[in-house]
């Protein structure tokens, strides 16, 4: 039978000390070795088995610490992450670099802790909302953590905690709250401004004065034009949001299109609207009512934000296989800091919110832009005005003919 054994070989001698024989002896160790092998398997199988778990346990998106009596830890990549550093226990120091508070402001004491409740109370904590400073990062989080006592015969061994980053979705809730409030005053506005002038619109009319009336009702008209739009923008919000926002897609020349929406807006002296077409036509395949949509937006904002005597021009022309519409302003410009999240739903910058509006425009614009394979971009900005670019494909056929010479064709092209 195979077996392993300790052996040893010990040389016998007569009286005059030469070797007359050898004594053999062996000691069998075979459920010994065997059992050792079985143990080196078993840390081998325990090993994989932790690796697979930290594997697992890295993939989640949510932050789990693992904390036993001893007060060591496990942990996966998003606990560090949202805490900013790995987690050895110590949580003094932790207590200090992370500031952890209620949504009060009220700081935590370590014995206060979700995961410390777990571990020495046995106590359950369920969606504890907190607020941490996560030093990597160098901001503020808002994170969910919730925490579980583990038992063993009984007696606590251990506790689980995980952290939820719930911060953009507080986020968005403080978005929310801000655009309720601004649509409220958004619609409000002009409701109570189209309830005045048709008050005086009923007294001009017992006065016989038609002049004032017309002016009345063209007043009330634009309001009403106004809150129109926001209605308008509050309905395509939700249907991007239900994925039922539609499109009716024809054979289009952006060109017509765009001197359209520029000769529609309302005239004003204080604020002319130069047109620069650097090619006859630029057929698309789109929406009408919502290319025109973009168009309107666009230069509703350049208006809007430039000062008086601030041209806003409208240059349209192609850049490879797209077409290309350039509104630019001679306005406020906006902030380097804010221009990432200029298109984000509800964003209004910080010099934008004086002159009123949701932040929904430029949001919904990029939105249709993009389900018509174009784009919508801030090409640039500064204290001078900013410029944003509408692109759209062309139709096949127009793809690859040259683009038309004239004074601002190379102004058109792609910088």
């Amino acid at each position: 039978v195979e077996g392993w054994y300790n052996a040893a070989i010990v040389a016998t001698k007569d009286i005059a000390g030469k070797i007359d024989g050898v004594i053999y002896y062996a000691t069998d160790v075979t459920d010994l070795v065997r059992g050792r092998k079985r143990l080196e398997e078993l840390a081998a199988a325990v090993s994989a088995e932790r690796d697979e778990l930290q594997q697992i346990m890295n993939e989640l998106p949510e932050g789990v610490v693992v904390m036993r009596r001893n007060l060591t830890t496990t942990r996966n990549k998003t606990a560090d992450d949202l805490l900013g550093r790995p987690f050895s226990g110590d949580f003094e120091s932790a207590r200090t670099d992370s500031a952890p508070r209620r949504p009060d402001g009220r700081p935590y004491e370590v014995a206060d802790f979700p995961v410390m409740r777990a571990l020495l109370r046995g106590e359950n904590v369920h969606g504890e909302e907190m607020e941490i400073h996560n030093v990597a990062r160098g901001e503020d989080l808002s994170v969910l953590v919730s925490a579980a006592p583990v038992r063993r015969d009984g007696e606590i061994v251990a506790a689980v905690s995980v952290f939820q980053d719930i911060t953009q979705l507080r986020a968005f809730e403080r978005q929310r709250s801000e655009f309720f409030s601004m649509a409220s005053h958004e619609i409000r506005t002009p409701v109570t401004a189209i309830q005045l002038q048709l008050d005086l619109i009923q007294r001009q009319l017992s006065k016989g004065d038609a002049t004032q009336v017309r002016e009345l009702v063209a007043k009330a008209k634009h309001r009403t034009k106004a809150l129109t739009a926001l209605i308008n923008d509050l309905l395509d919000m939700t249907r991007i949001d239900a994925g039922r926002f539609g499109l009716e897609l024809q054979d289009l020349d952006l060109v017509e299109l765009a001197k359209r929406a520029a000769s529609d807006y309302p005239t004003d002296p204080e604020h002319p609207i130069l047109v620069v077409a650097s090619t006859g036509e630029l057929p698309v395949h789109a929406d009408n009512r919502r290319v025109v949509e973009i168009l309107e937006n666009l230069i509703s904002n350049a208006v809007k934000y430039s000062p008086r005597g601030g041209t806003v021009t409208v240059e349209i022309g192609r850049s490879g296989d797209h077409a290309i519409v350039r509104v630019r302003d001679e306005g406020i410009g906006i902030p380097e800091d804010e221009r990432a999240r200029i298109f984000d739903r509800f964003f209004r910058t910080t010099v934008a919110k004086p002159y009123g509006g949701v932040g929904l425009g430029l949001y919904i614009s990029k939105e249709i832009a993009q389900r018509l394979g174009g784009e919508l971009t801030l090409e640039s900005s500064g204290p001078s005005g900013s410029v944003f670019r509408l692109s759209l494909p062309l139709v096949r056929a127009e793809v690859g003919a040259p683009a038309a010479s004239g004074v601002n064709a190379g102004e058109l092209g792609d910088r």
